[in-house]
């Protein structure tokens, strides 16, 4: 009768400690108990050990492996299209596009006229500015998102004679450097000509007479 009690005691506790063991992980190794061999009373072995009037039993702590996975569920709904702006001019990218360009308005009839900003520019002996057309850019400025000034398009210089020719345009304050900046540009027959753009905002192309003068590739911080 107490084998009996015993062996009831054994199977209760390795039920109840491979229940515990679930909870573990698989790497834990497996717990030693100790029954009594006058009446089944159990105990925790300390480092695994029993006394000789104990019976010493191994209890296995191996999580029960996982069965299949189940097949994969639908797709979820798209996601709604992200916050960002259109692209920039001429498809920049959005962290380069800025505003909208500034055109440069025609000039005025008058000769000696160059004190208006965005506005092409007459001179002495009938020189005059104008956009250049035959399908080229038209002329602006613009700054981009770090608020760097591009120039944009062809200017053409024509009418006059001698000496009076004046700056192609002006540009508004927020938009001129601070120092005289000097560009390359080809000119005419490729001429290597430059442009000059002043503190004051007098953007000058220097072409030694009528001609046009490309303003595309000309940026700088104000």
């Amino acid at each position: 009768m107490l084998k009996r009690s015993a062996l009831i005691l054994i199977c209760v506790a390795t039920f109840a400690f491979g229940g515990l063991a679930i909870a573990q992980s698989r790497s834990d190794p497996p717990a030693t108990l100790c029954a009594k061999k006058a009446d089944g009373a159990l105990r925790l072995a300390r480092g695994g050990k029993c006394k000789r009037t104990e019976t010493r039993l191994r209890v296995n702590q191996v999580v029960a492996v996982r069965g299949p996975a189940g097949a994969t569920g639908p797709a979820g709904p798209a996601g709604s299209p992200g916050a960002g702006g259109p692209p920039g001019k001429d498809s920049a990218p959005a962290d380069f596009a800025g505003e909208p360009t500034i055109p440069v308005a025609a000039a005025p009839a008058a000769g000696g006229q160059c004190n208006v900003t965005a506005q092409f520019c007459t001179g002495a002996n009938n020189w005059r500015w104008r956009d250049y057309g035959n399908g080229y850019q038209t002329v602006g400025f613009w700054r981009d998102r770090s608020g760097v000034v591009h120039l944009e398009g062809v200017a053409e210089l024509f009418g006059g004679s001698g000496g009076g020719q004046p700056a192609a345009f002006i540009l508004p304050p927020a938009y001129r450097p601070v120092a005289v900046r000097q560009f390359p540009i080809r000119a005419a027959a490729d001429t290597l000509r430059y442009v000059e753009v002043h503190p004051d905002g007098q953007v000058t192309p220097e072409l030694g007479g009528a001609g046009v003068a490309p303003l595309d590739g000309i940026a700088f911080r104000p």
